[in-house]
């Protein structure tokens, strides 16, 4: 290794973190942009939060991943920020469609 490869940053996703703290920080930047029906659960290998009916995340340490309407969906579990905010507008947009649809019946 060449001393200035040391100095570079890691490649998004490259890095493993414990899954139960992906999910933990998930939460608090998921209920910091008003949701507040986030359950979660993490052992050594994967954690899972479940954002809305019909939305839940995975993670292994590296990835957040996600379906949502049949789409599958991934970020780097370093990048929990911008993850938060895509759950966010999507489980909004989720509830938005189920709110209109039980106002049709």
């Amino acid at each position: 290794m060449r001393p200035a490869d040391r100095l570079l940053p890691a490649a998004p996703g490259s890095i493993r973190m414990s899954p139960a703290s992906v999910v933990r920080a998930l939460d608090q930047m998921l209920r910091q942009r008003g949701m507040t029906r986030v359950y979660g659960a993490a052992c050594t290998v994967f954690g899972v939060i479940s954002v809305s009916p019909g939305l839940t995340v995975w993670t292994n340490g590296r990835l957040l991943l996600w379906h949502f309407n049949g789409v599958p969906d991934a970020y780097p579990a370093a990048d929990v920020e911008a993850a938060a905010e895509r759950l966010a507008t999507l489980a909004t947009s989720a509830a938005d469609l189920h709110t209109s649809r039980d106002g049709e019946r």
